[in-house]
């Protein structure tokens, strides 16, 4: 009869974790800094979520069109391009 060691894990396995790429991370601390800095020039909290909802909407946005190339990507590119000035 086999025996089960009381340290081994019940759940998910550990190593079958995604870890995040290079661009989740520097988008995860471009609105972190930008939290910082908003909080430091003593704007409201509600305010500073209310731009950090923005900014991960558009960073979703933008990792969507980088790695799927799907059509709710596209036409946020297509969004934002059309918003900036020519």
């Amino acid at each position: 009869m086999s025996r089960i060691s009381p340290t081994r894990c019940i759940g998910p396995d550990p190593s079958g974790r995604r870890q995040m790429s290079a661009s989740d991370v520097v988008i995860v601390v471009v609105i972190t800094v930008l939290a910082c800095v908003l909080a430091a020039f003593g704007m409201p909290p509600s305010v500073i979520l209310s731009l950090l909802g923005g900014a991960g909407f558009v960073a979703v946005g933008v990792l969507t069109a980088l790695r799927a190339g799907s059509g709710l990507g596209r036409l946020m590119v297509r969004v934002v391009q059309a918003s900036l000035p020519a």
